[in-house]
């Protein structure tokens, strides 16, 4: 299997310009880069980045960005969108890394409106291509303007190595609209990362430890900040983790959002098979799932999956409801699993093995409380993922919803 290209550690480690302080300072054209605080996903109030997450799931889409060998079982729900937030924050957090790192160097191209870092020959040792990263000021901030925001384009770049400057592919690019009130690397825009390209540019065979491995698809990304509270939506198109192993492309959108006060909340959407035909039925095909999360920190959560379509049907109910909450250490306070009817409501599924149905509700702590829960269940899933892709339960108080994902790779390509 083919790995991904890393950047050198001690140019990582050098990237870290800025966090968390205002503009002030630091170079505009670094202060528009993006990095991975500000967009990872996070569902118990800190950041996840590489947990380990491993076995199959019975969300789909933790296996298609999972990385390590922790399983959970199919009832821990909590435990399953964790694999899911932090399998995905892996990539981000990868390519991003390799973005910050190219921004920590000294710009060997310098105009009023454009700077270039790079190109660079990597690893250090026994590189195997180069890379370049370009940023660009479309519109400069204006402190005293009625709209003060400046509008940033950049774009990573990589080539085979002695290859000449028309072999350059676009690996990832974005967009950033910032004021000058905010913080370094923070604003709101969007940003596509080509996995495809990653792939092609990566000679075979590489030795590395990244967790992008030989992924397929693209990844589009909005996002929005307002000082330390985040909102952030994923559209993964065309994805795959691993061409070799799960052939097979598929959807999912991905949304979340944390406050200044540390609340986290997270919507996942995909499909994939969860659960199998009942006895005497043929596999109708793969299901819809969404999952929800909710995190106060220092009090608790609660978590809700709803599954529909494919061979649900079979079982002679519309969708299933799993429903569960935690206290602070994320210790299972109460789960039920439910077979619910349009119409009709949602009544425990009998017979569910030991796990399944644990406690009761009236253990949730107040205050961690869902939209829906078994006594008011959502609607069944819609039939696609995409028409699951808005925040959940919009955005933090005082800030608005995240951008808008781009199309596809041509909407941030320059």
């Amino acid at each position: 299997m083919k790995t991904r290209i890393l950047l050198s550690a001690g140019l990582v480690a050098g990237a870290l310009l800025g966090c968390g302080q205002t503009s002030g300072g630091a170079n505009p054209f670094v202060a528009a880069t993006p990095d991975a605080a500000g967009l990872t996903l996070e569902t118990s109030g800190t950041d996840e980045s590489l947990v380990a997450a491993g076995a199959t799931s019975p969300l789909a889409l933790t296996e298609a960005v999972a990385t390590g060998a922790t399983t959970c079982a199919p009832y821990q729900d909590l435990c399953n969108i964790h694999r899911v937030i932090s399998g995905l924050n892996g990539f981000t957090e990868e390519l991003l890394d390799q973005v910050q790192a190219l921004a920590a160097l000294p710009p060997t191209v310098v105009s009023p409106t454009e700077e270039l870092f790079g190109p660079v020959n990597l690893p250090a040792t026994n590189p195997v291509a180069t890379f370049r990263l370009t940023v660009v000021e479309e519109t400069p901030m204006a402190a005293a303007a009625a709209t003060p925001e400046g509008t940033f384009r950049w774009k990573l770049e990589g080539k085979p190595l002695g290859a000449p400057d028309t072999s350059y592919a676009i690996l990832a690019a974005g967009v950033m609209h910032r004021a000058p009130t905010d913080l370094v690397h923070r604003g709101h825009g969007v940003i596509g990362v080509d996995l495809d390209a990653l792939t092609a540019l990566n000679p075979a065979p590489v030795t590395s430890a990244s967790p992008f491995g030989d992924a397929a698809g693209k990844l589009l990304i909005g996002y929005r900040h307002t000082g330390v509270a985040k909102s952030v939506v994923y559209f993964l198109s065309n994805f795959t983790p691993d061409q070799a192993t799960q052939p097979a492309l598929a959807d999912a959108y991905v949304a979340g959002w944390k406050d200044a006060l540390g609340e986290a909340r997270v919507r996942i959407a995909s499909v994939g098979e969860y659960v199998p035909p009942a006895t005497g039925t043929t596999d109708a095909g793969k299901e819809l799932i969404e999952a929800r999360a909710r995190w106060l920190p220092g009090v608790g959560g609660r978590a809700l999956v709803a599954v529909a379509g494919g061979d649900v049907p079979s079982y002679g109910v519309d969708f299933f409801l799993g429903v569960s909450c935690y206290d602070k250490a994320e210790a299972q306070l109460y789960r039920g699993w439910f077979g619910c009817k349009l119409g009709m409501g949602c009544t425990l599924v009998p017979g569910m093995p030991a796990g399944w149905d644990v406690g009761a509700p009236t253990a949730c702590l107040a205050g961690t409380e869902l939209p829906y829960d078994d006594a008011t269940p959502p609607p069944a899933p819609a039939t696609d993922a995409t028409t699951n892709a808005s925040p959940p339960q919009g955005a933090p108080t005082g800030m608005g919803a995240a951008d808008a994902p781009p199309a596809g790779m041509a909407a941030v390509a320059f």
